[in-house]
């Protein structure tokens, strides 16, 4: 029997959710013997994560990079030829463009296409061409994957797509570790405490009111230092990071406050972390949650839109506060400082919980459901 081809269209394979969604799903369909054809738009300088040997990599940017003019015409024409010559079984775009230029890559062809939102919709914004895009194309689609509830209702409600799944993110522990390693005891010494933070997008990450929260209560609680990963390093600086340190430089507070970079021993990380933040003004289905609990993080998490209030039960095994408010957060961070029972309560129940519900089998068989629903909706226009 011939094995089937799976092809998934990612932008990169930087650090982020999405990202580490996509390499742990490959893993999935390599054990369920798949071939994998790993689309992306930019060059592997870009990774992160790394792909399995065996996994077939191909990068848009690389043919076209002297070409400047029409660039997204031209990676919809590439991709639409690779899908010719390479003829997958089914693709999935992962996140909005991705999945917007697949649909239009494979109008035609016998290759279903699977949608997969990586955020909330409601929150992410998108330029106007590509929002209208999204409206008109996402119905064509042959499947949906809708990280929660919330998310699906939005996408039926304003783009008129049907097939629709709601699977939430595995969480796989330990997470994998590769490069580059840098252990807390490098930055934190062993005798100080130690509030986690993980992001590198400033304003959807809310880490400006984290930092204002923090900057609040730090000056009563001299032994905890606050520690940011995910920002690119100093000698790599963009504009996220520029912003972040021009805010730690105004609010005074440089001696307490660390980006460390990218990190690929995060695992380490929340072992090593009393209490972990999440100060997002939106999110999707965020993984550095789910791993924190899994960890034994007491967690703290903004009760935005998605995301948080799908994994928090609020005061059994996390703590949900107001969104964009640095008075609440800087208030519940206090709270869980002073209360080591606390703490320790938060974090058995979040282990309890996250092991169990987002068990990676579970997940996966969500997944294939997905797949073949796709597969099956595509044989039947055929």
């Amino acid at each position: 029997m011939q094995k089937k081809t799976a092809a998934i269209l990612i932008n990169n394979l930087a650090p982020g959710g999405a990202e580490r969604v996509t390499t742990n799903l490959t893993k999935h369909l390599i054990k369920l013997n798949y071939n994998i054809l790993l689309i992306t738009v930019d060059q592997p300088q870009k990774d992160l994560y790394t792909v399995d040997p065996c996994i077939k990599r191909i990068w848009i940017e690389e043919s076209l990079k002297r070409i400047k003019t029409f660039k997204e015409i031209r990676r919809i024409i590439f991709l639409r030829k690779q899908l010719k010559k390479e003829k997958p079984d089914f693709i999935i775009g992962m996140m909005s463009k991705p999945s917007i230029m697949a649909i239009i890559s494979a109008a035609g062809l016998p290759v279903a296409t699977i949608v997969s939102e990586r955020n909330f919709p409601g929150r992410k914004k998108l330029s106007i061409r590509w929002g209208i895009l999204r409206k008109l194309l996402y119905r064509f689609a042959d499947a949906h994957i809708a990280q929660t509830y919330k998310g699906k209702i939005w996408i039926e409600k304003n783009t008129g797509a049907k097939n629709i799944h709601v699977i939430p993110n595995a969480v796989h522990w330990p997470p994998d570790t590769f490069e580059p390693i840098i252990h807390p005891d490098r930055i934190i010494p062993k005798s100080r405490k130690l509030l986690l933070a993980v992001g590198s997008k400033t304003h959807q990450k809310g880490l400006d009111i984290l930092l204002e929260a923090f900057q609040k209560i730090s000056q009563r609680h001299p032994e905890w230092d606050l520690v940011i990963l995910g920002y690119k390093p100093k000698e790599k600086k963009n504009k996220h990071r520029i912003k972040i340190e021009e805010i730690i430089l105004n609010l005074q507070s440089e001696n307490r406050i660390h980006l460390p970079g990218p990190v690929g021993n995060i695992g380490e990380w929340y072992l090593r972390a009393e209490i972990f933040i999440l100060s997002s003004r939106y999110e999707g289905f965020p993984n550095a949650l789910l791993e924190a609990m899994t960890a034994g993080c007491a967690c703290i998490a903004t009760d935005c839109e998605t995301g948080p209030r799908d994994i928090i039960d609020h005061k059994i095994n996390g703590l949900l506060i107001k969104q964009e408010s640095y008075s609440d957060l800087a208030k519940n961070i206090e709270k869980l400082i002073k209360s080591e029972e606390l703490r320790k309560q938060l974090s058995h129940n979040a282990k309890q919980k996250t092991k169990k519900k987002f068990n990676p089998k579970i997940i996966y068989s969500m997944w294939e459901n997905a797949i073949n629903s796709a597969l099956k909706n595509k044989h039947q226009k055929t």
